[in-house]
């Protein structure tokens, strides 16, 4: 299990506080799978969205000359605390190493993360990758999980 928590410089205002986890299915080999998990221990300002995103680090080597920022999900605020398996598609033969991040976005930065996260799933090239090297404007990590490795 790898765990971190962080608290951002305030550019959004009041963003809150968080712990983030990623455990892999398959520890340092190929997981289909990773269980995420976290705590909101002070929410952000209620006109705030929280996400989970996906930070793949760069890999020059296998053609991804820059980090990218993918989003998995957006999380429920209500509760304080999130769980959910998070699928992977990392192909056979690619390494990665990454991070999961507990963002919170304004609704500008959430309907790009939407967008993002839309055009993740549908595999449609819609958001252009240019896009992902950087979260969105309106957009702040609050914590991030340690990094997980992919082998496959």
């Amino acid at each position: 299990m790898t765990s971190a928590t962080t608290t951002p410089n305030g550019s959004l205002g009041h963003v809150g506080r968080g712990s983030i986890t990623a455990d892999p299915q398959v520890p340092g080999g190929c997981s289909s799978t990773f269980h995420i998990e976290g705590n909101v221990d002070d929410l952000p300002s209620a006109d705030r969205t929280l996400w989970v995103i996906k930070l793949n680090d760069a890999n020059p080597d296998q053609g991804d000359p820059n980090p990218l920022h993918f989003p998995k999900s957006r999380i429920d605020r209500r509760t304080g605390q999130f769980s959910l398996d998070v699928p992977s598609s990392t192909p056979a033969g690619y390494q990665s190493t990454g991070k999961y991040l507990l963002a919170v976005a304004n609704q500008a930065a959430d309907e790009e993360l939407q967008s993002s996260y839309e055009s993740d799933v549908s595999k449609d090239k819609s958001y252009a990758d240019g896009k992902r090297v950087h979260l969105p404007a309106g957009a702040d990590a609050i914590a991030m999980s340690n990094t997980v490795e992919q082998h496959c």
